[in-house]
């Protein structure tokens, strides 16, 4: 989450400027913004739950990240099954056997997580600072202001 905190970029235009990433998401997707800023706290009951499924797939290894569990079947060629039993909130953990029949965990199985705000989790916001707004906004205004005349 390192981008989310340090790497907007600002583009000062005639009418404006444009905040902008410096860098996307590999895949394209989106970063989440208000659970990054906020946390889970914002929404109803203070958690994320699943919605189109039983339960949520945190991934828990490099190759189990921005991946569903479909695609890190196909991906890695590992057959995932569940391991452990219900326990509140916990379903279990999605592992896989290696040859030498040692179990490697890809995903736990969760109900719903609540998720703190990157500030709390590594000590920098999502979003950048009113106080680095008002720089790019003054910068945008005095470039507007240079264009008139």
């Amino acid at each position: 989450m390192f981008p989310l905190g340090n790497s907007w970029e600002d583009e000062v235009e005639a009418a404006g400027f444009v905040l902008s990433f410096k860098k996307g998401r590999a895949d394209g997707s989106n970063w989440g913004l208000r659970v990054q800023q906020y946390g889970s706290a914002g929404l109803p009951g203070g958690v994320i739950k699943p919605t189109r499924k039983r339960a949520l797939t945190i991934p828990v290894t490099q190759e189990a990240h921005g991946r569903t569990v479909k695609e890190f079947q196909a991906a890695t060629g590992f057959n995932l099954f569940v391991v452990g039993k219900e326990d509140g909130e916990k379903l279990g953990t999605l592992a896989w056997e290696d040859e030498g029949g040692k179990l490697h965990a890809a995903y736990v199985l969760r109900k719903s997580s609540k998720v703190p705000s990157l500030k709390q989790r590594r000590g920098h916001d999502a979003l950048p600072s009113n106080e680095e707004l008002g720089e790019w906004a003054a910068k945008a205004f005095v470039k507007f202001f240079k264009n008139l005349f």
